[in-house]
């Protein structure tokens, strides 16, 4: 081995051991959580492409977990399973594989892609003839008919655990989400900001990912808690807003941000986890899963404004590869 690749080894291997072991630095940094976004197949896609667009999905996601610090669990992952790949997942035997991401202390979550949706999962609770009227009014590219109701969507994960957290794109509206299951969510709409809080915001606004307290209401006589995530595929250019959004947060709040199971989003990832190691906010302690991060945070009651449908005006949401 190169006397350099030997040398950058054993400076990673102390800076990752100074910034875990140092209680100064958990005492000032906020705790954050990192979302991996597994995407729904476009309803074009023919089925057999779609295995192999899943198949190599997956693949990325073992890469990932394999990789340390994820590997050890030391950084917590919450992977959100589409359910074209949860279908996949259980059709190929590969449910224990899931449940020892769990045993590592990563967290199984689900991701629903809404008839609001380009790459619509075609799990819904609205019937054919009203999911058509929706998508037609929005300029879809496809209308399919749908293959589940969202119990059935949610049946995916089963024999990996179950799920009871996840992104639904509710910020639209809240009758996508399942009954019953999933308490902690995503797709509120509005940021978890106390100055800010009814105004809403997307998710590729910096800002966006910083959780000052957690909201909850009740949908289909389901509490629900709702957290906030930045979308960090295309971070790159905001990097010193991120670095000092997070560098302003206090150490009691919860940062979260979302990258999509893609190249794009790896490499993204990969920058964001260098970035928290330059900048010292690469903490052991205050890695945590989404549902963990809402034991550290008080929660502000949602108001009827917010659980009310929001009428889209910039049609379907894109697919992943447009983003």
């Amino acid at each position: 081995m190169k006397p350099i690749i030997i040398l950058k080894t054993v400076i990673m291997a102390v800076l990752f051991c100074f910034i875990l072991i140092s209680p100064s630095l958990a005492e000032e940094s906020p705790y954050f959580f990192i979302a991996i976004h597994n995407e729904s197949c476009p309803p074009e896609l023919p089925s057999e492409l779609c295995t192999i667009r899943q198949s190599k999905a997956f693949d990325r996601l073992k890469g990932l977990a394999n990789q340390p610090p994820f590997r050890e669990g030391s950084i917590k992952l919450t992977i959100m399973l589409s359910g074209d790949l949860g279908k996949w997942i259980v059709d190929h035997g590969q449910e224990n594989t899931i449940l020892d991401w769990k045993e590592r202390g990563h967290e199984i979550a689900a991701h629903h892609h809404s008839i609001y949706h380009n790459s619509w999962d075609k799990y819904s609770d609205y019937e054919n003839e009203q999911i058509g009227t929706i998508r037609y009014r929005l300029g879809c590219d496809e209308v399919p008919e749908r293959v589940g109701n969202l119990n059935d969507f949610v049946a995916l994960f089963e024999g990996m655990g179950g799920v009871d957290s996840g992104a639904f794109n509710d910020d639209v509206d809240k009758k996508v989400l399942p009954s019953g299951v999933i308490s902690v969510d995503t797709g509120l709409g509005y940021p978890n900001l106390y100055e800010q809080r009814e105004t809403r915001m997307r998710d590729n606004q910096v800002e966006k990912g910083v959780n000052q307290f957690y909201q909850y209401g009740v949908v289909k006589d389901h509490k629900r808690i709702w957290l906030g995530h930045y979308l960090g595929d295309k971070f790159l250019g905001d990097l010193m807003s991120l670095q000092q959004t997070i560098s302003d947060m206090s150490p009691e709040q919860v940062y979260g941000i979302a990258f999509h199971n893609s190249k794009l989003g790896f490499d993204s990832l990969d920058s964001f986890i260098k970035m928290m190691i330059n900048k010292d906010y690469l903490l052991k302690s205050k890695s945590v899963t989404m549902s963990d991060s809402v034991e550290f945070l008080t929660g502000e009651k949602v108001t009827g404004e917010m659980l009310r449908p929001y009428t889209l005006d910039a049609g379907c949401r894109p697919d992943v590869d447009s983003l």
